[in-house]
């Protein structure tokens, strides 16, 4: 008795939730608007008002609205910083710190052919070596088993001296650009 009485109120349950869903679902099918009422609201993109930014009503001008971004962001009606300034503080940096590798490039004199091609074979060199490293560390993460030593060292290093020499060249020079 007790279990067709559980199964009675479980069935009515489940009637009444979809008849409540059936309810909701006509009564958002008939709030959302039509779409000639959509079409009428939206702008058309040819025409002449569309890419007027004179057309746009400016947000600032509602008070309410005003508040509202003064609240959320106050720093957007703080002035912002002097470019001007900014541009002269980088110039001098670069002309006191000619070697720190964190100047920008437009604030760093012409270089020639030759300084280039010094950059960029550094920046290679630095790059194989970090690729040889994330290599070996996926390759032992991969082939490694918990508890086990690690495999061996190679008896020739995979890479050459020179690369070796300019990466820790470009790696001490890169710490003394950070202090």
């Amino acid at each position: 008795m007790d279990r067709k009485v559980v199964l009675t109120y479980g069935a009515l349950a489940i009637v009444a939730a979809l008849i409540i869903l059936l309810i909701i679902s006509i009564y958002d099918v008939n709030e959302s608007p039509s779409p000639e009422e959509t079409r009428r609201e939206t702008i058309d993109p040819r025409s002449p008002d569309f890419w007027n930014p004179d057309s746009i009503p400016d947000p600032m001008n509602d008070l309410e609205t005003r508040e509202q971004v003064q609240n959320l962001w106050p720093d957007v009606f703080e002035p912002g910083p002097d470019r001007e300034a900014v541009r002269r503080q980088w110039q001098e940096f670069a002309r006191d710190y000619p070697d720190n590798i964190y100047i920008p490039s437009q604030y760093l004199p012409e270089l020639s052919e030759s300084e280039i091609n010094e950059r960029r074979q550094v920046l290679d060199a630095v790059g194989d070596v970090h690729t040889e490293i994330a290599n070996r560390r996926a390759r032992a993460r991969k082939e490694g088993e918990p508890g086990t030593p690690g495999p061996d060292a190679p008896a020739e290093s995979p890479v050459s001296p020179e690369t070796q020499r300019r990466y820790f060249q470009y790696r001490i020079r890169e710490l003394q650009s950070r202090i």
